[in-house]
This record gives structure tokens, C-alpha cells and sequence, in this order.
């Protein structure tokens, strides 16, 4: 009997963490998959030192100044 419920127990936690992995809930610092948000983010330090080369490689150079671009959308509303 006691076996049955170890093994009850140990299903019923892998669902849990399979649950909050899918939410973000968890995270897994080695994860390719399953990183927090943070992580897939550019650091601010580089970022500022080298944003016109990632605008660039992503080819978003018309998108440098934002500030025109929000005025020319509230325009257009």
C-alpha cells in the first residue's frame, strides 16, 4: 500500500511541474525551451552599445526614432 501512494505521489508532482513549466510558473535555468523571459532578453548594457548594429541586422533602421513613429500612428487613429 505504501508503495501504491509513493508512486501516486510522484505522478501527481511531475504533472504539477509539467504544469508550471507550460505556465512560466517555473523556470529552468539550463532550458533552451523553458527560460524566463529575462533571459531571452538583450541586456540594456548592450543593448545602448551596440543598438544600431541590431537594428541593423534585423533590418529595423527605419525604426531607430520611435518617438516620430508613435506621433505618426496616433495621426493616423
Amino acid at each position: 500500500m505504501a508503495n501504491f501512494a509513493f508512486r501516486l505521489y510522484k505522478a501527481l508532482f511531475f504533472v504539477e511541474v509539467a504544469e508550471a513549466i507550460k505556465s512560466g510558473a517555473l523556470n529552468l535555468l539550463h532550458s533552451e525551451k523553458f527560460r524566463s523571459l529575462d533571459e531571452y532578453m538583450i541586456q540594456k548594457a548592450d543593448w545602448e552599445a551596440n543598438r544600431a548594429e541590431y537594428l541593423q541586422r534585423a533590418q529595423l533602421e527605419a525604426f531607430a526614432r520611435l518617438q516620430g513613429h508613435l506621433k505618426s500612428f496616433g495621426k493616423r487613429a
